[in-house]
């Protein structure tokens, strides 16, 4: 289909159709890139203030807590105020579900399942306005990297019910093509390389795992990136490690964009130009202190337009670090310095310390054949026990094998066993994601 005529057509008219205000809040976010950070803050506040009144009048759940607490909307000036309103958690969203619902609002609410890859599903509900909001999102993002809105892409997430690439009208009349994160089989993933030879896709949006076990893929059947085409692939869910990073602009021909999100708390930050990941003018971000084995900071979310149902300092589970401060590229939003993966990805080690799993995964840079590995997942048997699961050619698995025993050890030491397990295929989480990182340990926050 003609991209000019979708994006200025039928997107405009599905957007409508759906009760999205979406191109608006696109001209919001472009507008506000261009804002001094002063204003920006000031314009979040008040969206705040408006978010805790409307909380007030309309939430069942919040309207109680803040009368338990002796919360005023109108009296929250500052951060510091607004570090009053207790942190809202998984458990809690369960109990309450139906009280967290905005009563008598008068936009039918959309539901929502996360895909429980941390071990933990969660229904809830979001409206129209919250969605426009990570739609627009992902348009700039697009926009920023000189892909026209309309342009074909592919998106590489799930699951996807499989059906003929021909009869899926609503995706052809938008210029998409759905590819299934959950079935990454070699005759899917030949299906889907001859889909893209045609297709010409200017971007991918997609899992980072399924987009890497793609591109090693591509790579051992000769595939050339001038036969596809993408401009920018669009990470999304999942954490970006520099080797997948690596292969998928190797393989692509094209940058590589992380973007930090949820379903639950929707796009939250996303890489500029200069590689600063920028938080979103839509949600408002906090850290607090992390409940792990060694000090760290989660991140806290409030999304700004979910009046539906509202999730005020949403604990995402996530680890990081905030920073205020000019950004070379101009853009006036907080930066995430560190985004450092979940509280629940530590391997703890037989002397009662703890290191992160990400440290094991950026160790997997520096080896000569991380680029020929197409999956990996690390699994801590025991304390003194970790079985590390690879998908890689038969020819180099005993040189990756070495490789990884050698790497491993010198980050958890002579005590730890690394045991190297190599099979055909490792199957993805619920919802198509990937878990890098499993813990078998009795008590885990993973079990």
């Amino acid at each position: 289909m003609n991209p000019v005529l979708v994006g200025r057509v039928l997107l405009p008219l599905k957007e409508k159709l759906a009760g999205r205000d979406t191109f608006v809040r696109l001209k919001e976010l472009e507008a506000a890139e261009r804002c001094p950070a002063s204003q920006l803050r000031a314009v979040q506040l008040e969206k705040l203030r408006k978010l805790l009144r409307h909380c007030e009048a309309r939430v069942p759940y919040y309207r109680d807590l803040f009368r338990k607490n002796g919360i005023v909307p109108d009296e929250i000036r500052d951060p510091g105020d607004f570090g009053r309103v207790p942190l809202l958690t998984k458990p809690v969203v369960r109990q309450e579900l139906k009280r967290l619902a905005a009563c008598s609002w008068p936009v039918r609410p959309l539901p929502r399942v996360t895909s429980g890859s941390s071990g933990e599903p969660l229904a809830f509900y979001v409206d129209p306005a919250r969605v426009a909001c990570d739609v627009a999102a992902t348009w700039r993002i697009l926009r920023a990297e000189g892909v026209a809105i309309g342009a074909r892409g592919v998106i590489m997430r799930g699951p996807f019910p499989y059906r003929p690439w021909s009869k899926g009208w609503g995706d052809l009349l938008l210029n998409v093509r759905l590819f299934s994160a959950a079935d990454m089989s070699f005759a899917q993933m030949e299906r889907f390389a001859g889909v893209m030879r045609r297709f010409k896709p200017r971007y991918i949006l997609g899992y980072p795992s399924a987009v890497y076990r793609f591109c090693v893929f591509l790579n051992e059947r000769g595939y050339s990136s001038d036969e596809f085409g993408v401009r920018v692939v669009l990470s999304v869910s999942e954490a970006l490690h520099d080797f997948q990073r690596e292969a998928i602009v190797k393989t692509l021909g094209c940058r590589a964009v992380n973007i930090y999100s949820s379903l639950e708390a929707g796009m939250m930050a996303s890489e500029c130009p200069e590689g600063k990941m920028h938080v979103s003018q839509n949600v408002y971000l906090e850290t607090v202190a992390a409940q792990t084995p060694v000090p760290n900071r989660e991140i806290v979310v409030t999304h700004l337009e979910s009046y539906g149902m509202p999730f005020l300092r949403y604990r995402t589970g996530d680890l990081g670090i905030l920073r205020e401060g000019a950004c070379s590229c101009g853009r006036p939003t907080p930066v995430l310095e560190r985004l450092e993966g979940r509280v629940a990805d530590f391997i703890l080690t037989p002397d009662g310390g703890a290191v992160h799993a990400l440290v094991l995964f950026q160790a997997l840079n520096r080896l000569k054949g991380a680029s020929r590995i197409a999956q990996l997942r690390v699994v801590q048997k025991a304390a003194t026990e970790l079985e590390v699961w690879v998908v890689a050619p038969a020819a180099l698995r005993e040189a990756i094998g070495r490789e990884i025993v050698a790497a491993f050890s010198r980050i958890l030491g002579p005590r730890v066993r690394v045991r190297p397990v190599f099979v055909e295929e490792i199957r993805s989480g619920p919802g198509g994601k990937a878990r890098p990182f499993v813990s078998e340990l009795p008590g885990s926050a993973q079990r």
